[in-house]
């Protein structure tokens, strides 16, 4: 069995309690400061970088095999995509991967994702003794597509924009705008009223961060949840992506970068950290890697706020986008979160830029001693920065629109990760004038009592205030009588399994619309966390009708 190797992040949280002990006064410390304890104490995190292996890629695959019989099938994926990862390049371990992966698809009727993965082994030099096994499982797989038993291939409408956009955004809703609001900062407000189900947002990401825990279940470049079709970095064995485009892609403007050291990058991050470093080499890829020039930008750069919604996407400059991001101010919500924030960047910032330079195409740009304090600086601006745009633990899909929507457990509106976008839909009628909220964590139906809900950032909302708890439930109103009939109605639909997804999510969006006067009724709120719930698995399911779009364009193309 392949070695085991340190648990993600346990090389920053070693660095985390070594510093408590070697700079008592480590907040006070000086960026020169945290960058000589990190120098100091590099035997803590810089772990030996793997390469390719095929005698790893067959014992990760004869776990796999192992886990697939005990019927611990996502865990028998991940073996069979880390072992694709671990295979050298052209051999026939790495055939033999992609053919383990294509029965894994076979077995759970995603024929479509088969065949890419049938394609994939024949490609890479699937041994030939093997191979009538191999012919003959592409063979059924067309055969059950000719009989119609896909699980299906059309998209559903519900889950795209369906009203009027932005002419210069056009993945944002027209009739939004950003304005500044007390305890909020940043904040989106409505112009016009929007219905439950209207879906205002649909963003694709720019970046994204992938927890090294699912490394093997997420492309690197977009986050996408590419657990039956992902293909590895040829050079390294920490990143998989979702397509040839993301890899090519992220290998021009990050990777690059990362690959000579992405296990040691891995071992000291966690969540977001390693954004802070990707924003700094993306923005010096957008600078065509001339670091004297991305100087002299930050030089003249006066921090205004930043606003995404001033930029023209019909006329796409990445590096105004990028631009955009580094003149956000970042505003710390009180004192105990900007010490442990800024205490945080400075460690992670100067631990990455340590690792970063061990690789000979960071080391020979970043070659003199001003700009490598300029690059820990500004890598550690990033993950401050990169603090206020994660979405999730194990993913963090950077989308710089979507990161101007605040939180509240009284949250109008849901942010879901489809894919490689973030989508937020209305969760409940939204009035002009208004402010669009989404929940990062907590909706207030869960919350006990007006206890404020805390994570980097401490809640101000009606729902965690004390002083405007009380006020805030007594305007709820009692349901009237037909309420009760008509959500028994709806719930009995969301539990038809002939239902389709569609008629489930009409059915408990037009109770919410005619109700939403009820709100915030414990009952109503019942109403709500089935909206989301109904929401979930619908964006469960289209991400599944995606993939399998994909995977049978990609089929069509191939047989041209």
């Amino acid at each position: 069995m392949a070695d085991k190797r340190p648990e993600t992040g346990q090389g920053i949280d070693a660095l985390i309690d070594k510093l408590k002990a070697q700079l008592p006064r480590y907040q006070e410390a000086s960026v020169k400061q945290y960058r000589d304890f990190i120098e100091k104490n590099v035997g803590l995190f810089d772990v030996p970088e793997r390469g390719k292996c095929n005698r790893k890629a067959a014992q990760l695959r004869q776990v796999g095999n192992r886990l697939y019989l005990e019927e611990k099938y996502n865990d028998a994926l991940e073996k069979f995509n880390e072992s694709i990862c671990f295979a050298e390049n052209d051999s026939d371990q790495l055939g033999m991967g992609y053919a383990n992966r294509s029965a894994f698809n076979y077995e759970h009727n995603e024929f479509e994702q088969a065949l890419v993965n049938i394609r994939l082994a024949k490609k890479h030099n699937y041994p030939e003794r093997l191979m009538p096994k191999l012919l003959n499982r592409e063979l059924s797989c067309k055969q059950k597509l000719a009989a119609g038993e896909s699980k299906g291939l059309i998209p559903c409408p519900l889950m795209y924009i369906n009203v009027e956009t932005n002419p210069k955004i056009p993945f944002l809703a027209k009739g939004i705008h950003m304005e500044v609001l007390p305890d909020f900062d940043r904040s989106m407000v409505a112009d016009r009223d929007f219905r439950t189900g209207d879906v205002i947002l649909d963003e694709k990401c720019i970046l994204a961060v992938v927890d090294a825990e699912r490394r093997y279940h997420r492309c690197g470049r977009c986050s996408t949840e590419g657990f039956y079709s992902l293909i590895p970095c040829p050079h390294c064995v920490s990143v998989m992506y979702c397509s040839e485009k993301c890899l090519e892609w992220d290998w021009k403007y990050v990777h690059r970068f990362e690959c000579a050291v992405s296990d040691k990058l891995q071992y000291i991050s966690y969540g977001h950290v390693a954004m802070g470093s990707k924003l700094f080499l993306y923005g010096l890829s957008l600078f065509n890697d001339d670091l004297d020039e991305m100087m002299r930008y930050f030089e003249t750069l006066e921090k205004s706020g930043g606003n995404a919604l001033d930029l023209d996407y019909t006329e796409y400059d990445p590096l105004e986008e990028w631009k955009d991001l580094c003149n956000v101010k970042v505003v710390e919500p009180g004192l105990i979160f900007a010490y442990r924030n800024e205490n945080f960047a400075r460690l992670a910032g100067s631990a990455h830029c340590y690792m970063l330079l061990k690789n000979p195409a960071v080391a020979a740009i970043v070659n003199t001693p001003a700009k490598r304090t300029f690059m820990y600086q500004r890598v550690r601006d990033f993950v401050r920065l990169a603090n206020f745009y994660k979405w999730e633990s194990f993913s963090s899909p950077l989308c710089p629109v979507a990161s101007l929507f605040n939180h509240s457990c009284d949250a109008n509106a849901v942010a879901t990760i489809h894919s490689d976008k973030i989508r937020i839909v209305v969760l409940r009628p939204i009035r002009a004038g208004e402010q669009i909220c989404v929940s990062y964590g907590p909706s207030w139906w869960d919350k006990p009592d007006p206890t404020p809900y805390r994570a980097h950032f401490e809640c101000k909302c009606v729902a965690c205030d004390p002083e405007k708890y009380d006020e805030w439930r007594a305007q709820g109103r009692e349901p009237p009588a037909s309420f009760f009939k008509n959500a028994e109605t709806a719930i009995a639909v969301l539990g038809d399994e002939l239902a389709n997804n569609a008629a489930k999510y009409n059915a408990i969006t037009q109770l919410i619309e005619k109700y939403a006067y009820l709100h915030p009724q414990k009952n109503f709120a019942a109403l709500l966390y089935k909206h989301q719930e109904s929401l979930r698995t619908l964006i469960d399911d289209e991400d599944g009708t995606y993939h399998r779009t994909i995977a049978h364009a990609k089929l069509e193309e191939e047989d041209e």
